[in-house]
């Protein structure tokens, strides 16, 4: 079993973090701490992520200045992200909604040779990163949390039984319960619904004995499976009750006039679920390759979107390798990467009860 994340790593201030106010970077912070994993994170006010931390870790990160390093940066301004970065040499980025934050600390990223990754969900936003940053020195990943590496390691696993990716479809399939966004996940969504196309249509399908009904969206595997296997034909759903799809799908355009006034209304969300409700929030990916011969079955399930997400992302730093823009699937090793991430056990306690499996079956 993988003990620590921090099996490679021998030097301080190799790992930063930029967004750790928020709620995903606040659990990526806790569980560096708990595993003592060196690293420096970038705050405009060092008080709003202090006053968040239980009694535990601000004694920690207090008592180890040298270990845990707080600098101050503005993620809009070149120089500021630079200075940040002139010490570390891999970033994990959470500073969502990203088409409106994320854009400098990937841009300086790519231009200093630091190495990258973040949780953005947003597909334009990833495909700014894959058009323009190609030649980077370093490795930049976008998308490493729960949307959507999963989804694109288990397709590149999957495709790889077929000869070709012609006439080959991929399917993935969200199927999520008693799931809390956060504030910065509502406005994320928010902006990656207003920069994509209406969602489709609603159709039934089984996936091995299970029956979905699904609504089609457009969604993050759609940029990403494209990278590595330009030729297959990718679709992805979320997985609804039947009535609610369709209410979905003809409100669509009523839901996108409304937006500016959701938005505020996104604003005063509470800042995120707690502990005992994110162990509730269980989710299951289907993905389904297939051609006219057979078919390929994958799920990926688990418990905790949020802490699994957090852990996603720091496996994501310290494992991934190559140079320059990349889906997930390029820059690790997928089955070395999914067993990583059901193998290990968080040490933070925000982030016990965080826990994902996999499983394939071809047909």
């Amino acid at each position: 079993m993988l003990n620590t994340l921090y099996d490679t790593v021998n030097y301080v201030n190799e790992i930063g973090l930029l967004g750790a106010t928020g709620y995903t970077g606040k659990l990526v912070a806790k569980e560096l701490l708990a595993q003592d994993i060196p690293f420096k994170i970038g705050l405009r006010d060092e008080a709003k992520f202090t006053d968040k931390l239980d009694s535990e870790s601000l004694n920690k990160l207090k008592s180890n200045p040298d270990k845990y390093r707080i600098s101050r940066v503005d993620v809009l301004d070149e120089k500021s992200v630079a200075n940040f970065y002139s010490d570390i040499n891999t970033v994990i980025s959470t500073v969502g909604p990203f088409c409106k934050l994320g854009q400098i600390p990937v841009k300086v990223a790519a231009s200093t040779g630091i190495n990258y990754v973040d949780s953005t969900g947003e597909p334009e936003f990833m495909k700014w990163v894959y058009e323009n940053f190609k030649a980077a020195e370093g490795f930049i990943v976008p998308a490493c949390g729960f949307d959507y590496l999963p989804g694109d390691v288990l397709s590149n696993l999957s495709l790889n039984d077929f000869e070709s990716s012609k006439n080959v479809s991929v399917q993935i399939t969200y199927s999520i319960s008693h799931w809390i966004p956060t504030k910065g996940t509502a406005e994320s969504a928010l902006m990656a619904f207003t920069n994509s196309a209406d969602p489709g249509g609603v159709d039934e399908t089984l996936f091995l004995d299970k029956k979905l009904t699904r609504l089609k969206i457009p969604w993050g595997e759609e940029v990403t499976v494209k990278l590595h296997h330009p030729d297959v034909q990718v679709s992805c759903y979320i997985n609804l009750n039947k009535i609610i799809s369709e209410i979905f799908k003809y409100t669509t355009p009523i839901f996108r006039l409304s937006i500016p006034i959701v938005e505020k209304a996104a604003r005063l969300l509470p800042e995120g679920p707690s502990v005992e409700k994110r162990k509730k929030a269980k989710y299951d990916i289907f993905i389904k390759v297939t051609d006219q011969k057979k078919s390929v079955y994958s799920v990926f399930n688990g418990v905790d979107i949020y802490g699994t997400t957090a852990v996603m992302l720091i496996l994501s730093a310290l494992n991934a390798t190559g140079k320059g823009a990349m889906a997930p699937s390029q820059a690790f090793e997928p089955d070395d990467i999914l067993k990583k991430l059901t193998e290990f056990r968080p040490k933070s306690a925000d982030l016990i009860g965080a826990s994902c499996l996999y499983n394939v079956v071809k047909d």
